[in-house]
């Protein structure tokens, strides 16, 4: 007796083989999404800490940096640039005459640069003709302390924050308001930063 063979003896049907391959690509489409998107976001995450660290790495040297200036002595023509004097030598040594009096024969310079093709803030000493006791001021030193007058320095300059857009410098009886701004493009999103402080200079 011969026995009929059905479509069940043969295995999946065509149909039902189709039906998974649609239902594996979903899943593979899903899961393929998901990673994508949680490798986006922690790229983000990281460029979000690494942006916050610089940031704040940044204003506390610049903190620490206009703490020890002299209030009227801070010139800032534009949010792009800033500059003040300092009674240390460019090894960083406190420099003071044995009457007490400071020596003050640095500028310091915090200034926007393009370094491969992101805009960086940047931190650059400058060793000028030593005044004792009273600061120099930056406003009328010759020659005028500005970007060009250190771009042309040999001294090397310390690269603080990338994505630099602006630090703005607001002088307030006796102290100064500092408001740094950065901005970086990660992935297809712009992530940003502004952090505020606020500065006695004490000599």
């Amino acid at each position: 007796m011969t026995k009929r063979v059905t479509s069940k003896d043969l295995g999946i049907s065509i149909a039902e083989m189709l039906i998974c391959s649609a239902i594996m690509a979903l899943l593979f489409g899903s899961t393929l999404a998901a990673l994508v998107a949680g490798k986006e976001r922690a790229a983000r995450s990281s460029d979000q800490i690494e942006m916050e660290e610089e940031a704040i790495t940044a204003m506390s040297l610049l903190s620490e940096d206009l703490g020890e200036s002299h209030f009227a002595c801070v010139y800032s023509p534009n949010d792009q640039f800033l500059v003040f004097p300092q009674a240390r030598d460019l090894a960083g040594t406190f420099t003071v005459e044995t009457s007490g009096e400071l020596v003050w024969g640095t500028l310091v310079s915090y200034r926007q640069v393009d370094l491969d093709g992101r805009s960086h803030l940047v931190r650059r000493v400058a060793d000028v003709a030593d005044e004792v006791g009273a600061p120099i001021d930056p406003e009328f030193f010759t020659p005028t302390p500005d970007a060009a007058f250190f771009n042309g320095l040999t001294t090397p300059q310390r690269e603080m924050a990338r994505g630099f857009r602006r630090l703005t410098v607001t002088p307030d009886e006796g102290s100064i308001g500092l408001e740094l701004e950065l901005e970086l493009v990660s992935g297809q999103r712009t992530i940003g930063i502004v952090l505020g402080s606020s500065v006695w200079p004490r000599n």
